[in-house]
């Protein structure tokens, strides 16, 4: 009797087991085809998002082109309140403009796979000052180059885009002027920290958990626009297997320090 006790037992347990391995493998089965139909949803709202900027890009360009035709002939003969209109019609295609160029660059480097080269970080960082020439003239920033920039493994192009998201939030949301300090840090991990630290006001704690999630806002009139730019870099930095940060003391003029990693060449890179 004993001896029958104990087979039943043991049969009772590896059917048990069985069934707790089955009850796993369908919970399995169940993540993957939800993880395959979210990654479906993800590629579909790419998709979309890619044709929609797509489709705005020439509507806004005649906005803007129109409109500059209107300012050039015809602004000296517009009342004031005719003139603010303008301005304000200008200034919202323009804004317009750089969502959609937000939007195409972020679907782009979702979907590019992009090869790890060796690039001149320096060059790069010239490049990107270049671009923000415009927004720190209008802001009256000054741009500080604390150190030299180390070489990298990345991509020239995308890293340029990283910068110039990284300086215009300095000089967007820093202090009155805006002075941005750029430098990096090499690791002991291997990896250089390249980090952008600006003059404002800086933000909380529960804010710079935030700040890197897509298309988060953070009061609205406080850091508006943040979130696109930031998409962007996280999303780049992450194909070339780096990471992003954001640091702030949450003290007035302190500001933030904006960071991402990326790869140190080793010999046969």
């Amino acid at each position: 009797a004993d001896k029958r006790q104990e087979v039943l037992h043991a049969l009772y347990e590896v059917e048990r087991a069985r069934l707790e391995a089955e009850t796993q493998y369908n919970r399995i089965l169940t993540l993957q085809a939800e993880i395959q139909q979210s990654e479906q949803i993800i590629n579909e709202l790419d998709a979309y998002a890619d044709n929609v900027a797509h489709d705005l890009r020439n509507p806004i360009g005649v906005i803007v082109g129109f409109g500059g035709l209107l300012d050039m002939n015809m602004s000296d003969s517009f009342d004031e309140e005719s003139r603010s209109y303008l301005d304000n019609m200008l200034a919202a295609a323009d804004k317009m403009n750089d969502i959609v160029e937000s939007l195409l660059t972020l679907a782009r480097a979702r979907k590019e796979e992009i090869l790890p080269q060796v690039v001149d970080m320096n060059g790069v960082l010239d490049e990107a000052l270049k671009r923000v020439q415009s927004l720190v003239a209008q802001q009256h920033a000054t741009i500080e180059r604390r150190t030299a920039l180390p070489i990298a493994m990345g991509n020239a192009a995308w890293l340029e885009d990283a910068f110039v998201n990284y300086v215009s939030n300095g000089i967007k949301y820093g202090g009155t002027p805006p002075h941005v300090i750029i430098g990096a840090t090499p690791q002991d991990d291997g990896f250089v920290r390249y980090w952008v630290q600006d003059n404002g006001p800086g933000l909380d704690a529960q804010a710079t958990l935030l700040l890197f999630k897509k298309f988060e806002r953070l009061g609205q009139q406080k850091i508006e626009g943040h979130g696109l730019g930031l998409t962007i870099v996280k999303t780049i930095v992450e194909k070339l297997g780096g990471t992003v940060q954001v640091e702030s003391s949450g003290i007035a003029g302190k500001g933030c320090t904006f960071s991402f990693t990326l790869r140190m060449p080793v010999s046969g890179d």
